[in-house]
């Protein structure tokens, strides 16, 4: 399951993300984000799975995300297995173990 939350002022695309992760559950994200960025602009993106019990996506499956616009960041909340599940699907971003970091 995922949430979307946004920050207009610092225009900060928050996705938070938690429970069992599957295939299904990536797409779904990446095309409601998709959707918000064509509707509202480029965003900073902050991706939290710091609520993931469990991952269910083959590696091949992982694809590194669009670029989101000329000076914006994308930033990664993960921790465990996570991290090396990042490192491989988005392996320019920016990868943090805490959402205060």
């Amino acid at each position: 399951m995922f949430t979307l939350a946004f920050d207009r002022h610092h225009r900060i695309l928050l996705a938070r993300v938690s429970g069992g992760v599957g295939s299904g559950d990536v797409a779904a994200m990446d095309d409601a984000i998709q959707r918000f960025t064509a509707r509202h602009g480029p965003t900073h993106d902050l991706m939290d799975f710091t609520a993931v019990s469990s991952v269910a996506v083959p590696i091949g499956k992982l694809v590194p995300p669009p670029a989101n616009g000329s000076g914006y960041k994308r930033i990664f909340v993960a921790n465990g297995r996570l991290v090396e599940l990042a490192r491989t699907g988005a392996p320019l971003s920016v990868i943090v173990p805490t959402i205060d970091e």
